[in-house]
């Protein structure tokens, strides 16, 4: 569990059934938003909003790579992701409602640089390609499917490996006039689990649930 607000990260070691777990803390060089683990490796990426840029860390807390986002044009990032199962090929989702721009990249890490690849989105919008706050991402599913929450327009985005469009999953529209919005997602097999916030005024939460959603 990212706590920005400390500089640290949060980690729970289970242990067998049955037989709890224990907690340890890893402080963070800056703020840090959004945690993904690698398959494989079970490395973390934690990617640091403010710094504009992904660390990586083993298993273990040592800290391994710092990967610059600054000069990709990715900047104030929420979430990054690795997509192909390699260490070089990364998907970063950034912006918000009030900025400039509103995107998920697909970035390539080349000795230490980072390379933006493609983009999708662009200006913040309600528009069928367009997306607000790309808070959350997870690959999985449909052969490798990109799952986009768009938070503030309460969906999310399916995309391939090379950030065409393939789907939308959207709440009801009574669920949306009540002030429900999507915060995170994950795949399970080929369900999309998607964890909801309520917020009226898009400042204050008021309740929380999980959604699952069959993606056929």
């Amino acid at each position: 569990m990212s706590h920005n607000l400390t500089d640290s990260v949060h980690v729970c070691e289970l242990a067998a059934a049955g037989g709890g777990g224990s907690w340890s803390l890893w402080k963070t060089d800056g703020s840090p938003w959004g945690l993904s683990v690698t398959p494989g490796t079970c490395y973390l990426l934690v990617t640091m909003r403010y710094a504009a840029c992904v660390d990586e860390f083993s298993p273990d807390g040592r800290r391994l790579r710092r990967i610059d986002l600054g000069r990709t044009g990715a900047f104030s990032p929420w979430h990054t992701v690795l997509l192909d199962g390699l260490s070089s090929q990364l998907v970063v989702g950034h912006g918000d409602k009030d900025d400039d721009r509103a995107r998920v990249a697909l970035v390539r890490v080349l000795d230490g640089r980072a390379v933006v690849e493609r983009w999708y989105g662009g200006q913040p919008g309600s528009d069928a390609h367009l997306l607000t706050r790309p808070q959350h991402l997870a690959v999985g599913g449909r052969g490798g499917t990109l799952a986009v929450v768009d938070v503030f327009n309460d969906r999310v985005v399916l995309l391939d490996d090379q950030l065409h469009r393939v789907g939308v999953v959207v709440a009801p529209a009574v669920d949306r006039d009540a002030g429900w919005l999507a915060s995170r997602t994950c795949w399970v097999g080929r369900r999309l689990c998607v964890a909801e916030v309520q917020s009226p005024d898009h400042h204050r939460l008021t309740a929380a649930r999980l959604s699952l959603y069959d993606v056929r």
